[in-house]
């Protein structure tokens, strides 16, 4: 029983960083839209600007998933230091 929760919480927390990747990808997205990004928090800003560093802002609709697979490396660096 243990072993297949340890499996099942592997697995979430895969999912865990696909989600946050988008939801990453998201925010920059609209702080762009929106042209807010001299309104942001210190905290806020530093996340929007490590996004834009990996990934530019989107004009037209493209294949998202190396923009994402960026995303995800980097928030799998910052959160195994």
């Amino acid at each position: 029983m243990g072993t297949n929760s340890a499996e099942l919480c592997a697995q979430v927390i895969e999912n865990a960083y696909q989600v946050m990747s988008v939801l990453y990808l998201a925010m920059a997205q609209a702080v762009d839209c929106l042209h807010i990004a001299d309104q942001l928090a210190p905290a806020t800003r530093a996340a929007y600007d490590a996004i834009r560093s990996i990934t530019p802002t989107i004009i037209e609709d493209t294949p998202f998933y190396e923009d994402l697979a960026k995303i995800e490396r980097h928030l799998r660096q910052i959160t195994n230091r």
